[in-house]
């Protein structure tokens, strides 16, 4: 359920799965990272994180070349979350 509560979270539109997906993982990541990694709640938003990733890399990696590229984006994301 948290998994859908996220995508719902960053909207129905005209862009690909796979962006819809990792835009929402940048929401669960935020959480994830503000909140206390300790609590059952906190482990819970670090499974949907995963699973969004995995969607992710599921719903747009038809090639070597498009999981590279996914797999950058998902960096990014980890990278923009947890800079100082």
């Amino acid at each position: 359920m948290a998994m859908n509560a996220a995508l719902a979270a960053v909207g129905a539109n005209d862009t690909p799965e796979r962006d819809r997906v990792i835009a929402a993982s940048r929401l669960v990541l935020a959480r994830v990272l503000s909140g206390d990694c300790e609590q059952r709640s906190g482990a819970l938003d670090l499974l949907t994180f995963d699973a969004l990733v995995t969607d992710a890399l599921e719903a747009g990696a038809t090639t070597a070349a498009e999981c590279e590229k996914i797999a950058a984006a998902v960096l990014s994301v980890i990278g923009e979350a947890t800079a100082p």
